[in-house]
Order: structure tokens, then sequence, then C-alpha cells
């Protein structure tokens, strides 16, 4: 199967598939929560819909295809939940793994994926069906081994991941492309004990690293006071003298305010993919490059060397102190301002990473 997957006799034409067919394949007879994400160029529009599956699955196509129609970008989490808010902890058991492939041959043979989507040309994401539900945390480690095996984005492998939804439209291109299913063959299945020896074992340190986070979109990964909260929605962003969002200062400025507040590295470079997309700013989401660029913002707060435990608050008349000084809440801020002020200069999208000496240009 190269670049388009073949029909076979079970999968026949794509068109005689939809997103419910799909949603029958890699989900099974698992009931729980279906959640559709939808958004739109513009700021803050990144919405969540649930549906109980698989009770509301005609809903949930109807309610894709109208907001694809009214111009949306149109995802599906990978797997059912059991509240209705897109995080690790309310994952159901998985019955189907996947993977986003970016310009790699789909495969074939021994590891062929049971369904293929096609999102825009020579994009594919690819599914397995498993003949039982597993763990959602066994689900990430096969995920991590088939996207080191096929060459897929080893950024999609997490539980809560999104993947779009057949007969929708993707936006990002112009014109738009048709989502579509390419290959379904309901007769096959994975046993995951089959797939653990099949797949070669990862490197010990892709294997040992501790779980990449899926935010719940529009929702900041930590605590943050009502001024860091206008940065976090973009209500406050970094403007060229052009009166222009300068969108890498905005996205640094974003991330510093969860970096203070105590965010993870990892939890940082997460939430600028959801917020770049989110509000619009696209920065860098269509860039092969994007997860080097949000590491690269991460870096440079990093390096900064600023105190991780400062904390965010509201309380103007607050004198709580970081652990490495006598900085009150004022003059965090008022730093931040001057440092928000220096990192602007550095033009749209350009950032430097002062240890590896690592010049990334938008």
């Amino acid at each position: 199967m190269h670049g388009e997957a073949a029909p076979t006799e079970t999968a026949k034409d794509g068109a005689l598939y939809g997103a419910v067919e799909l949603w029958e394949h890699i989900f099974g007879n698992e009931r729980g929560l279906l959640a559709i994400c939808h958004a739109s160029e513009a700021p803050r529009a990144f919405q969540t819909a649930f549906f109980n599956y698989p009770d509301s699955a005609a809903s949930a196509m109807r309610f894709s295809r109208e907001k694809a129609q009214a111009g949306r970008d149109i995802w599906f989490c990978t797997h059912l939940l059991s509240a209705s808010r897109r995080i690790k902890e309310n994952a159901t058991a998985v019955r189907a793994l996947w993977g986003d492939l970016d310009g790699g041959e789909v495969p074939e043979g021994e590891i062929a994926p049971t369904a293929v989507v096609q999102s825009s040309p020579g994009h594919f994401h690819c599914y397995w069906r498993l003949t039982d539900p597993i763990p959602p945390e066994a689900a990430e480690l096969l995920n991590k081994k088939l996207a080191s095996v096929i060459g897929a984005d080893p950024s999609g492998v997490d539980v809560t991941q999104l993947l779009r939804v057949p007969d929708t439209a993707n936006y990002k291109y112009e014109p738009s492309q048709v989502v579509g299913i390419r290959h379904l063959d309901a007769s096959r299945t994975y046993s995951a004990g089959a797939l653990e020896r099949i797949l070669p074992p990862l490197p010990e340190s892709a294997s040992t690293n501790e779980h990449t986070p899926q935010l719940d979109p529009g929702e900041p990964p930590v605590a943050i006071g009502s001024e860091a909260l206008k940065v976090w929605r973009g209500e406050a962003p970094k403007l060229k003298d052009s009166g222009e969002v300068d969108r890498s200062a905005s996205l640094v400025k974003i991330g510093r305010v969860i970096y203070d507040a105590g965010a993870t590295r990892r939890i940082v470079v997460e939430a600028l993919k959801e917020r770049d997309m989110a509000l619009g700013w696209k920065c860098y989401t269509e860039r092969r490059d994007a997860d080097k660029q949000y590491q690269a913002i991460a870096s440079v707060l990093k390096n900064e060397d600023r105190n991780h435990s400062i904390p965010t608050t509201d309380n103007r008349n607050s004198h709580s102190h970081s652990r490495i000084g006598n900085m009150n809440v004022n003059e965090t801020e008022n730093t931040l301002r001057a440092c928000a002020d220096r990192l602007a200069t550095f033009h749209t999208c350009r950032f430097s990473e002062r240890l590896s000496g690592l010049f990334i240009t938008h």
C-alpha cells in the first residue's frame, strides 16, 4: 500500500463508508462519550461536544457535517471517555490503535492497518482494530511502537489524541480537502499480544518517557490568575508597532504565564500547540517543524532561569515571595512585561535557543 491505500474486497470503495462506520470499526461494542471537537479561524473558537456512544453516533455524524459545512475543521477523540472532559483519566478501554502518517507509505503486510482515512494529499490516519480492548496505557505504548516502525508522527500516539472525522473538510488547504475513508477491512483484527511480538522494542528513552499530556481545549493546564488568564485567552497579546498581533511573542507570553505558574516543559509545549491553533494564530501549526518551534519557546523560558514557583495571583497587595529572592507579585508582573518587550525584538516567529546555538526562522 503506497501513498494511497488500495481498496480490498472487504474495503471496496471509501465512498461506501462514513464516520459512523469508522466509529463502529474502532470502538466496537464499547460504550462511553464520543468527543467531537471543532474549530475555525476565529480566536478562541475551539469547542468540544460530547455524544453518548453508540446511541447518539448518528447525531454526532450529523453534527460534524453541519459544522464542516459552516467552515469548521472537525476532529474526534480516538477513544471513548467516561466523563465529559477530554483528559487521560477519563479514557475508557481502547479497541483500536492509531497513527498519524504524514508523507510516508501506508504499511502493508503483517502490520497493515484495518482502516485508513485520508485527511489531505499524502496525509493518512491509520487504525488497527484490536481483537479485545486494552487499557489506555498499553495502547499508548503500542502506538509508540507502531509510529516508530512506520514513521508516523510521534506526537500523535497519546491517549486523548484527535484525528479528523470522515466526510468533513480539511480547511488547512486552499481549496479545502475532503476527509475520506480510503480503506476499511471489517474482517481483520489484531491481538495486542501478537503486535507486541511483531513490533521491535522501543529505545529505552522512548519507552520510559512520561506521558505527553493532551490538554482539554480552552482550559489552562495550571491554576492562573485573572490577568494571566487574559494572556492565555489571547485577550492580552503582544502587539507589533503596526498594531497587529505578534504571534511568536504572544506565544512566548502565554508560555511564560503557565511556566511561572508551575507547568512543566512538556505541558508548556502541548499548551502552546493548542493555543496556536485554538486562537487562530497558526504561527507554527501547519509547519513540519512545528514541534521543534514550540520546544524552542520552552527552551527560551528555561534558559531565562526564571523562578519556576512564582505564584500567579489576583491579590495585588500580596507580598508572597519566591524561593530565590524577595520579588513580590507586582515586581514579578513588571519583570514579565520587561521580558516580553525584549523578546518582541526577535520579530515574527524567531527564537534563539541559547544553550545549543539553534536558530529557527519562520
